[in-house]
């Protein structure tokens, strides 16, 4: 707000030209009150850049930091963003892919002559998202390209778990590839609109597709000279940049999950007696715990806590679930995430309409599992 109000002025003195156009944000608070040095709850950048890296910051305060309103700073919720979303949504897909790529030995990359309506359908959606995401820029509303962006990495997620290529790649070998082919195409498009808020991450996930950065950094060339319908649509023009040759091999994690460091407390002489409420091994036997993938979700109306969710059990079915996330979730981050929940429950009516289990969560979190687990899979 300073370079708001004095910034033309200097100009002015010195006799350069004036801005056409100004960009200012509102203010960055803590809880109730306005980020300020005077008020002692500034936050040093550089402790932060020290303690989760440069690029996670960069990226939390693009996504989260509004340019049309005050926007709220947590350390919280810097973690969340870290776990949930740059390590589960896009460093877990990453991984995954190059995983199944390696083990199934598909590493060389190449389009498909003929697209199934899926992936073409994801190239469309890629195509979407490029255009939208730079619209967006162009106005300076980069925190909502960089949520376009990552609308299209659950639609990526989504994609790859419908599609199962642990199984594809024994049963259908052909799907298997190209599965993996429109992931890792994918990828690709992710990364070069991501780069300018992660450079350094977004450089190692091309690499590790085998995506040669060009010299000036003009990346977007080689995905805007190819935008159009893509092969096996009506009108017939080539989606060029879906069927280079591209060499994917595993990384180092790409953004490693960041783990809360308990403070050192005093322990006391004596510790109280805490009453443990013992359950049986029969007791635990009737609870029936099952994998399950979120394909939909909700916001419920006239609720400000319950998110509805509509999970995919495999063999199990689907099922519509009802969970007091929205505090922590915004819909489309469940989109496509693989959660723990408890199926044997009798179901119960939640603003009228039935829920028929419950998710399990740990302090905002979910409880999943690391590798890949076909939906329905019982945990034990």
């Amino acid at each position: 707000r300073f370079h708001a109000i004095y910034w033309p002025a200097f100009l002015m003195a010195s006799g350069l030209e004036m801005p056409k156009k100004l960009l200012v944000h509102g203010w960055i608070k803590v809880g109730d009150a306005k980020m300020s040095k005077s008020l002692g709850n500034a936050v040093d950048p550089r402790n932060l850049a020290e303690q989760y890296g440069v690029d996670q910051i960069r990226y939390y305060l693009t996504r989260k930091m509004a340019i049309t309103q005050d926007s709220e700073f947590s350390i919280a919720d810097i973690e969340q963003c870290i776990n949930s979303e740059l390590a589960d949504d896009l460093g877990n897909l990453l991984n995954r892919c190059s995983t199944l790529a390696e083990k199934y030995n598909y590493t060389t990359i190449q389009g498909s002559a003929s697209w199934n309506p899926e992936s073409i359908k994801l190239q469309q959606q890629c195509e979407k998202m490029i255009q939208e995401s730079l619209a967006l820029i162009e106005q300076g509303f980069f925190y909502r390209a960089v949520n376009h962006v990552w609308e299209y990495i659950n639609q990526v997620n989504s994609y790859f778990h419908a599609s199962e290529p642990w199984k594809l790649a024994v049963s259908n070998p052909e799907k298997f590839q190209e599965t993996i082919a429109a992931t890792v195409y994918s990828l690709r498009a992710i990364a070069v609109m991501l780069w300018p808020v992660m450079p350094q991450k977004m450089e190692m996930l091309l690499e590790s597709i085998g995506y040669k950065l060009p010299e000036d950094r003009a990346m977007l060339g080689s995905l805007s000279s190819s935008l159009g319908s893509p092969r096996g649509s009506s009108n017939e023009i080539s989606f060029d940049s879906w069927n280079d040759r591209l060499t994917i091999k595993k990384i180092e994690t790409l953004f490693k999950k960041y783990e809360k460091i308990m403070e050192e407390k005093t322990i006391p002489a004596v510790a109280p007696e805490v009453e443990i409420n013992y359950a049986s091994i029969e007791d635990f036997a009737k609870i029936d715990l099952r994998l399950g993938t979120i394909f939909q979700c909700e916001i419920v109306e006239k609720s400000d806590k319950l998110l509805k969710l509509q999970v995919d059990f495999g063999d199990f079915g689907k099922r519509q679930i009802f969970s007091g996330m929205r505090k922590y979730f915004k819909p489309e981050d469940l989109i496509g995430k693989q959660a723990v929940f408890v199926v044997n429950f009798k179901p119960r009516m939640m603003m009228g309409m039935p829920s028929e289990g419950m998710m399990l969560t740990a302090d905002g979190a979910l409880v999943t599992v690391s590798s890949s687990v076909a939906n329905g899979a019982q945990v034990r």
